[in-house]
Formats: C-alpha cells, sequence, structure tokens
C-alpha cells in the first residue's frame, strides 16, 4: 500500500458576479459573499436600520479594477473572520490608484455564519466588460 493517496474534494466556490459598473460590482461582490457566508440569500437580510450598521472605512491602493476587486474582498473576509460581522453595504470612492471604500456590517448574530472562507483567489479571474456592464467569476477557498 501506497504511503499516500490523492482524494478528491471540493474546497472552492466559484460565483458569477454581474453588474453595471465598477461601483455596483463592489456592491454585488459582498451581496455575494454575504451569501456564501451565511448560506442565504442577501435578499432575505433585513439591513435597513441605520442603527444596526458600523460603518468602517477602507483605503485600498491599488494598480488595476481587477486587484483592488480582489483586495477588497479579501480585506472583507479578513473582517468577518476577527469580528464576527457580515458586509451588506459598501459606499465607495474609486480614485485613479487609490479606493475609500466605506463598508456597513451588521453583527453574524441570528443570520450566522455557517461557512468560512479563506479568501477570494485569483484563480481564473478577470472583470470582463460586456454589453450590459461588467462580469467577473471570483473563486473563494472555503
Amino acid at each position: 500500500m501506497s504511503p499516500f493517496r490523492i482524494v478528491d474534494h471540493t474546497a472552492d466556490i466559484a460565483v458569477v458576479i454581474e453588474a453595471k459598473d465598477q461601483k455596483t460590482l463592489l456592491l454585488e461582490g459582498i451581496r455575494a459573499l454575504y451569501s456564501v457566508i451565511t448560506g442565504g440569500r442577501y435578499d432575505d437580510v433585513s439591513c435597513n436600520a441605520a442603527g444596526r450598521l458600523r460603518w468602517v472605512r477602507i483605503r485600498i491602493g491599488f494598480a488595476t479594477f481587477d486587484t483592488l476587486f480582489i483586495d477588497f474582498l479579501n480585506r472583507i473576509v479578513k473582517m468577518v473572520d476577527m469580528y464576527g460581522v457580515l458586509p451588506v453595504d459598501v459606499v465607495p470612492r474609486i480614485g485613479t490608484r487609490r479606493a475609500v471604500l466605506k463598508v456597513g456590517f451588521v453583527k453574524a448574530g441570528k443570520d450566522g455564519i455557517i461557512r468560512e472562507i479563506k479568501a477570494a483567489t485569483h484563480h481564473n479571474y478577470r472583470v470582463r466588460k460586456t454589453p450590459s456592464g461588467l462580469c467577473t467569476t471570483v473563486t473563494f477557498d472555503v
């Protein structure tokens, strides 16, 4: 018998995200992340009460929007892991090489974190222009 064997397993979840522009793609990115983490649909969340949101500013330098998007998602993943919060809104200001992203979080609480995400990966990743806006496939390492 060999001292090791290779077994098949699924350790990634891929999500296709479409949006009309860069700002909307960032919002749809955190909605997708929320759904993967909670195992539910983002629409099921009632986060409209301003009192429930805790806003955090994230500053990111970037070379291309592609790198900004993945770096942004990975910063959010880190905050979810460290503080037990879920992202629900983003107000982005995107410059030519720097972005300031104001992100609204809620405590995980009853919505719950059922799946831990390690990172958003660069595997087969690229933001593409489409007739209706932008499209990308993000692979989350779980």
